[in-house]
């Protein structure tokens, strides 16, 4: 899980650069979705990964440990989860996209709700969280899209 730690490691780095009341877009957690939903990896230790990773990124910015922890692994045990359930030819890359896009709005709003209590104001740094993670998920939309694996669209 060495590209796991990298995409910590560099959204940690976003910021830092950003500043600590602007969100950055999730590339730790959208990158865990992607890899667990091409089922190359086991649920299970995915969903551990994201949660260390989460527990990391609290004690690190936001001070409440356990928080972005257990988002991160709820959220991805629920989205990987359902992937699962459904059959192979609905595993399209426009749901991964809504999946993805939904993962990436809940975190921001659960984040920008630890923001309140400071005065500021929630929406524009959700909205500015999302539109830095669009272009993340439209990568990520365009990899599922052109990867070969079990979960591609005959």
């Amino acid at each position: 899980m060495i590209w796991a730690t990298g995409m910590w490691y560099l959204q940690d780095l976003l910021q830092v650069a950003a500043s600590s009341g602007v969100p950055v877009p999730e590339l730790f957690f959208l990158f865990l979705l992607l890899l667990s939903v091409t089922e190359e990896y086991d649920l299970c230790g995915m969903v551990w990964i994201a949660f260390v990773g989460g527990l990391f990124w609290d004690l690190r910015w936001t001070g409440l440990p356990g928080f972005t922890a257990g988002l991160y692994g709820l959220l991805l045990s629920l989205v990987a989860g359902t992937w699962r359930l459904i059959p192979v030819q609905g595993r399209t890359s426009s749901l991964f996209g809504c999946c993805a896009l939904g993962a990436h709005l809940v975190i921001g709003l659960m984040r920008g709700a630890l923001l309140l209590p400071t005065g500021a104001s929630l929406w524009p740094l959700v909205l500015l969280q999302q539109l830095a993670g669009m272009p993340l998920i439209l990568l990520g939309i365009l990899w599922f899209s052109r990867r070969e694996g079990p979960c591609r669209v005959p």
